[in-house]
């Protein structure tokens, strides 16, 4: 259960994701969203399975679009599976622009997942 604001939840997920690449910067996808979603779980207080049910906008803003700052890498070079690593080379992860993005594009759609968290509003 947990009141956290939003911009707290992102930012939680953020830097999760960035102490994340830095450890290991070629990763399985499966792991590294287990990672992310057991480490946010114990920083905010919603269970694995909540921030699961948040962790689209977040994919959309570090694996899609132009220049994303994450890439998938084809399962041919990570054996069965679809791995990560650092997409921008020449650019670091910069987490209040990652933040400010997330907020901006996808801050009522994940304020209205959140909304659905019974334990949120209570």
């Amino acid at each position: 259960m947990s009141n956290l604001s939003l911009e707290d939840l992102v930012d939680n997920y953020i830097e999760t994701v960035l102490e994340a690449v830095q450890v290991k910067n070629l990763f399985d996808l499966d792991a590294f969203y287990e990672y992310v979603f057991t480490k946010v779980s114990e920083r905010t207080g919603f269970s694995a399975e909540e921030v699961k049910s948040l962790h689209h906008p977040f994919h959309w803003i570090l694996f899609q679009g132009k220049n994303p700052p994450l890439e998938l890498v084809p399962p041919r070079k990570m054996g069965n599976d679809y791995g990560i690593r650092v997409g921008q080379k020449d650019s670091p992860l910069e987490k209040s622009k990652l933040v400010a993005d997330i907020l901006n594009k996808y801050g009522v759609y994940l304020q209205k997942r959140l909304d659905m968290i019974p334990e949120h509003n209570s």
